[in-house]
């Protein structure tokens, strides 16, 4: 089992997250080109992105979805209010944002320059 544990939040996750290998997706908050996605599902640590699916931006901690073709819209104000009505997601997406807030912009080493 492996434990997280950022501030105050612990998050206990019984197994290793799948990270999926994806072309080359852009934020459009920031501008980060990420390659790989990782599921934080902790009741589908297995899943792989899909359409509709949240994702967090390992640049900028902002709230994205995957579309059809694998590439990320950013979220609306009603997508963002009903992932941050769910409890559980909404306690991902702040500790992650504070995270983010925290450290400085990792850059993605196999982001194409």
């Amino acid at each position: 089992m492996t434990k997280l544990r950022h501030d105050r939040i612990e998050f206990r996750i019984p197994e290793e997250p799948k990270t999926s290998k994806m072309r080359d997706c852009l934020c459009p908050g920031c501008g980060y080109v990420f390659t790989h996605a990782t599921s934080a599902n902790p009741d589908n640590l297995s899943a792989v992105p899909t359409e509709g699916m949240v994702s967090l931006c390992a640049g900028c901690g902002a709230i994205n979805i995957f579309e059809r073709d694998l590439s990320v819209r950013a979220a609306t104000k009603q997508e963002i209010a009903e992932i941050m009505s769910d409890q559980k997601l909404r306690k991902l997406v702040q500790s992650f944002q504070t995270f983010r807030a925290k450290n400085p912009f990792i850059k993605n080493p196999e982001a194409k320059q």
